[in-house]
Order: structure tokens, then sequence, then C-alpha cells
């Protein structure tokens, strides 16, 4: 038996994993605390950085999703995740949004329109 780091309660930790994973889709391993479902859903709902992190698919660094998601969404308006389709730290996702606006700058889409 565990026990929450936030509510105190006493729970087996492979059920309540199950219930945060089946909730959140996230994986329960990943968070940093040891949390009931309960406190840990309540942590994912608002968005309580700190908590959760995933491993970047680009370097593969564990970085802080929530925080950097939030912090790439104030700047570019989506999260890595909605942009490229992949889990990417702020760096990583910062880079490949630099690589896909010079890939933009870079079509010859202006030479295609002539060649009609």
């Amino acid at each position: 038996m565990e026990k929450c780091d936030r509510c105190g309660k006493e729970f087996d930790e492979k059920i309540e994993g199950e219930k945060f994973e089946s909730e959140t889709g996230l994986i329960y391993d990943n968070l940093a605390l040891t949390l009931c479902a309960e406190c840990a859903i309540d942590a994912m709902d608002v968005m309580e950085s700190g908590i959760y992190f995933e491993e970047c698919t680009k370097c593969g660094n564990a970085y802080d999703m929530i925080a950097d998601d939030a912090a790439f969404e104030a700047v570019y308006g989506k999260t890595p995740e909605h942009l490229f389709g992949t889990l990417l730290c702020f760096d990583c996702a910062e880079e490949a949004y630099e690589e896909y606006q010079e890939e933009l700058l870079n079509t010859d889409w202006m030479d295609e329109e002539d060649e009609e």
C-alpha cells in the first residue's frame, strides 16, 4: 500500500494508476509524486506544473509537460503535440517550429504558380 503525498489516503498503486490512466490518457508512472488517482486527476485538471513529466521524443529528456506546453502555447498559440503530433520539450518544440518556418520560407510555391 502507498500513501498519497497530498491527502494521506492509503491506496493500491495498481488500482489507482489504472483509474488515473483511464480517465486522463496519461501514464501514472510519469507522476513526480505518489498520488492517489483523485489527487493526480485533480492536479491534471488544474494543470499544476511540477507533477507530471514526459519524455521528449526528440532529445529524450524528461520535461514538465504542463509547464513546457503552456510556455510554448503562450508564444506560438498551440501546444507542440497539436502542431507536430508528438511530445516535445519546449526547446525541441521551438527548434522544430523554427525549422518548420524555415521550410515555409524556402518553399518554391511562387514558382509552382508560374508553371500553371
